[in-house]
Formats: C-alpha cells, structure tokens, sequence
C-alpha cells in the first residue's frame, strides 16, 4: 500500500455512502502554503493547458500523493490504481455565463468502479462562484451522454 497507513483507509460505512452518493469529500492538511501556490499560478496562466496542467504546475502532484488522497483512491480504487492522463483546468471568469449541465468522458456503464473524476480547489468556494454541481445520485442515471442536457435548473 506504498506510504498509506490504514488510518487512511476508508471505513465500510464510508465506501458505502460513496456508492450511494456518488462523491466523497476529503480535506488533507497540506503544506502550509502550497493551495497558495498553486493558486497563484492557475491565476497566472494566460492560456490553458489542458491535460498538461501537471506540467506547468508540478505541485498539483503532492495533492495527488497526500496520504488522506491516497487512502480514498485505494479504498475505492483498489492498491493498483493509475491516475490518468486526462486532467483540465476548468476557469470561469466571473460574468462568463455558464456551462450546461455536463459530465467528462462518455457515459460507460459499469458494475465495477474503475474511475473517478475528482475536483481540486485551492481555495474557498462558494455557491455564487459556480457552476461546479455534483448531483448525489445521477450516477445510476442511464441515459447516453448527449441527455445529460435534461439535468440543468436542479435546485437545492
């Protein structure tokens, strides 16, 4: 299990609630300084470099390779997980409209868990900074991926 304790581990109780939610939400104490850091570059990239976002901010690793992190991907994932190498930076200036309800990748039903999608925000968010929604529940949804229009105006 590499440098993960199983303190790190999730417990039953947590995995389950993930498979019925959806999404599970870890806080790691991280280096003083470094969401700073990281922040500070996203706000000074002109362009944006899609999945080479690692590449022009190293730091985004130790957020990968903290412990706390580590122990949600194994739990779920299993000891052998692999990152993959589609990663974005997704920026909305303020006054930029939105962007309609959406998911990353295709629609590939499963039984198995083999992927996840997880956010990163080096700093506070708030609801009028949006338009990040996670949606307990829509993944059991079955529909094709052009659908997922149906899914905006959610409220609450």
């Amino acid at each position: 299990m590499s440098d993960v304790s199983s303190q790190h581990l999730l417990s039953d109780a947590d995995v389950a609630r993930f498979i019925a939610t959806g999404f599970h939400l870890v806080e790691p104490q991280l280096a003083d300084g470094l969401n700073e850091t990281i922040a500070d570059k996203l706000d000074g990239m002109t362009t944006n470099p899609g999945d080479a976002i690692t590449d022009e901010i190293p730091e985004l690793w130790q957020v990968l390779d903290h412990p706390v992190v580590k122990g949600v991907l194994i739990s779920l994932l299993g000891p052998g997980y692999e990152v993959k190498g589609h990663r974005h930076w997704h920026c909305k200036e303020p006054g930029s409209g939105y962007m309609q309800w959406h998911q990353d990748s295709t629609n590939n039903r499963d039984i198995s868990l083999n992927r996840f999608l997880g956010l990163y925000y080096p700093r506070e968010v708030t609801a009028d900074m949006g338009p990040t929604v996670i949606h307990p529940g829509t993944q059991f949804r079955k529909a094709t991926t052009d659908r997922m229009a149906t899914y905006t105006n959610v409220k609450g």
